[in-house]
């Protein structure tokens, strides 16, 4: 009965799509599966668990890596509503490289995100092995070296505003709250 109750448990574990929370500003971006499809399938990288892949979602993360099980949920969304949703700047396609894949990126600029960004940092228990915060928009992940291939300089960088604010809980939930 105990090595039932044991499998149940690693079973659940393995579901728990992150470790942490993490707190993301969603957009729409004018042609996004445009961008998408210029990714060739045979290029991305995919885990048994169906991360990765694509990004099916445009969103640029303000802050990952919260305990969420020391946070209270409207506090987080309390801390971000001082300001107004900030406007933002695509202007290239860029990389992160890593041994297990490379992430296809638009670099994203917006002053307001970095105050998003330590107003979380400041207030909140949260760990990263990535202390400088770099705003990005993931479009893919791809197979390691096949990245580079996508890296362009966009002829006219495009600003867009977020529509909401999503809380990404380690259980795989989710809260919305629209700008």
């Amino acid at each position: 009965m105990l090595s039932k109750i044991v499998e149940e448990a690693l079973n659940e574990a393995e579901k728990k799509p992150y470790n942490y929370g993490c707190m993301m500003l969603y957009y729409d971006v004018p042609e996004w599966s445009d961008y998408l499809g210029m990714i060739d399938e045979e290029d991305l990288y995919h885990e048994d668990n169906g991360q990765f892949g694509l990004e099916n979602e445009p969103h640029i993360t303000v802050l990952y890596g919260l305990h969420s099980d020391e946070i209270d949920d409207e506090e987080l969304f309390n801390h971000l509503q001082k300001f107004n949703p900030p406007k933002v700047s695509m202007s290239n396609i860029s990389l992160f490289n890593n041994e297990k894949f490379d992430v296809v990126k638009f670099d994203v600029d917006g002053p307001e995100l970095f105050d998003m960004n330590k107003t979380l940092t400041d207030n909140f228990p949260y760990s990263t092995d990535y202390p400088d915060y770099h705003p990005h928009s993931t479009i893919a992940y791809v197979k390691p070296g096949k990245g580079e291939k996508y890296v362009k300089k966009l002829t006219e960088p495009f600003v867009l505003k977020p529509n909401k604010l999503v809380y990404s809980k380690p259980d795989g939930s989710k809260i919305t709250r629209e700008l």
